[in-house]
């Protein structure tokens, strides 16, 4: 499996629905939320409006070097990927904001 590129997309599992990158990686999804729907605190660059998001822990590299991959939980857009995952639990940074 290849290393993930921020702005792809990564189901959160083999059953969620897949959406389209018209542009490809790296560009907004559809279908968008309404404005009624656009009252989150984040804002990815897939175009979804979320309260928090989705943190997963992968091995990326070779040797597989643990980080944390921090997407949207509608869609799973890549929005960061920060190395080593010790950075990300043990700092008092903010880094998605």
């Amino acid at each position: 499996m290849a290393d993930p590129v921020i702005g792809q997309q990564i189901p959160n599992t083999p059953q969620q629905r897949e959406y389209t990158q018209p542009g490809g990686i790296g560009t907004p999804t559809f279908p968008q939320q309404t404005t009624d729907e656009m009252n989150g605190r984040y804002y990815p660059g897939c175009g979804h409006s979320i309260t928090a998001y989705d943190v997963r822990q992968q091995g990326i590299g070779d040797p597989p070097v643990s980080s944390a991959l921090a997407c949207c939980p509608l869609c799973g857009f890549l929005q960061t990927i920060i190395t080593p995952y010790s950075d990300f639990i043990n700092s008092d940074t903010i880094f998605l904001a």
